[in-house]
């Protein structure tokens, strides 16, 4: 059986991975993909991991059973990285709301052994310039939440799969008459979807992302830990960088870069 995956970026190789894994060279599988691998969406996001997303921080259905299975993918891609793919381990949540103040307490509450709540004196001593506006803030703090090196989970993963007997066709357009020798056509693709025209009706909405990549303070201590708040902030690996996003438009006109727009929506 011959299988050809559109897309190589978070979707498209874990799902390679799995079907050459499990198949036991039953099957070939052939990957699509214009960009190199990590300069696709997937390349730039942010990495955070953890299972208490939202603003009222609820564990999602088969939340346990997809970090099962993420934490399986990340010892693959170490493996094909040669080293850990895990940036940063806890992730800090701080309560912008009263709503979210009770809604994270409860989180803390009902998991012990995975969250904790930080009153407002810990957060501030944790991290160097948090500003809390709510009078009673604090964080939810996820002990287990992860950031992901997400060039390093890429190319790991890439790596897994090419030993298992996967090729990447680089080609800048792919054309539908060359899918044909194919039995199964998986795209993983996201909205990019739409460019093949007997998929041009699926009801699919283009939302552009943008993030900003920053020199940290030199007045102020690296982050310990990885931030989310209405946005979020993470920490480069040498401590001089920092990533910040992200903005969910709608409403664009072009898929590149523009920082113009990019910095106010995320900082109002």
């Amino acid at each position: 059986m011959r299988i050809a995956v559109i897309g190589a970026g978070f979707a498209g190789l874990a799902t390679t991975y799995h079907l050459l894994n499990y198949s036991k060279a039953a099957v070939t599988v052939d990957i699509y993909d214009p960009q190199p691998i990590g300069q696709n969406a997937s390349g730039i996001s942010p990495g955070l991991l953890h299972p208490f997303p939202g603003k009222r921080a609820m564990t999602p259905w088969q939340g346990d059973a997809g970090l099962k299975a993420t934490h399986k993918l990340l010892t693959i891609a170490s493996k094909g990285a040669n080293q850990s793919v895990i940036a940063a381990k806890g992730i800090l949540r701080p309560a912008i709301s009263e709503q979210q103040i009770t809604d994270f307490q409860a989180c803390a509450k009902a998991y012990p052994e995975e969250t904790e709540w930080w009153d407002r004196k810990k957060c501030l001593e944790k991290i160097s310039g948090l500003k809390l506006d709510e009078k009673d803030s604090g964080g939810l703090y996820i002990k287990k939440g992860l950031t992901i090196d997400v060039q390093s989970y890429l190319q790991g993963l890439w790596q897994e799969c090419a030993l298992l007997g996967t090729q990447i066709h680089s080609s800048g357009i792919i054309k539908v008459d060359e899918l044909q020798k194919y039995d199964h056509v998986l795209f993983a693709v996201g909205h990019a979807v739409k460019q093949f025209k007997p998929l041009a009706d699926l009801p699919i909405t283009p939302v552009k992302g943008q993030i900003l990549e920053l020199s940290w303070p030199s007045d102020l201590l690296p982050l310990p830990c990885s931030l989310i708040s209405s946005g979020y902030v993470v920490m480069s690996r040498d401590k001089q960088h920092c990533l910040i996003g992200t903005t969910h438009e709608r409403d664009f006109t072009t898929a590149d870069p523009q920082p113009e727009i990019a910095g106010p929506k995320i900082f109002e």
